[in-house]
């Protein structure tokens, strides 16, 4: 983004997140995940793989609600406000066993579950969040450093000379 100086910006949002001030922000944000992320976030996912372009900040973010509605059936979180809870957890739950079971959801995810490069992301965002957190999960997408969810193949994280980007890049 032009004028925006993303390590700033990244840093402001992790001490936002992190403040004991704002501890419910999450559960507000995930109030019916299932009508918001089909509706802002898929699109994008979409449009990123027609052109191209990186998914694993889209991956984190759908990695990160899975693992939330586990966490709610585990009771680590108020009950889940969402009208497919039941659906959501069931496959959650699975997904800790099975990683990718979430995006088996076929009314939610359409056919990205088998897309090869978003499916790819979404497991290795999982083990990211499994082995370091969230927020070492959000340190490990920063803009100017390698990511562990798609090491160096995002030709949109890791411009090559000569070789063009998509104009439509992925929000931070």
């Amino acid at each position: 983004m032009p004028g925006v100086d993303l390590a700033a910006y990244r840093e402001q949002l992790i001490a936002r997140f992190s403040s004991t001030a704002i501890q419910d922000t999450l559960a507000r944000l995930v109030v019916e995940g299932s009508e918001r992320i089909p509706k802002f976030l898929l699109p994008v996912v979409r449009e990123r793989l027609a052109a191209g372009g990186s998914v694993d900040r889209s991956a984190l973010v759908v990695a990160a609600w899975s693992r939330y509605v586990a966490a709610t059936h585990e009771g680590r979180y108020p009950a889940l406000v969402d009208p497919r809870a039941e659906a959501l957890t069931a496959a959650a739950v699975r997904d800790t066993q099975r990683p990718g079971a979430f995006l088996e959801l076929q009314d939610i995810f359409g056919n990205l579950g088998q897309q090869t490069v978003f499916r790819t992301a979404y497991l290795n965002a999982l083990e990211v969040l499994d082995t370091h957190g969230p927020l070492g999960a959000l340190q490990a997408i920063a803009p100017h450093q390698p990511s562990p969810i798609s090491p160096a193949k995002s030709e949109a994280a890791h411009p090559q000379p000569g070789r063009s980007t998509p104009a439509h890049k992925e929000a931070p």
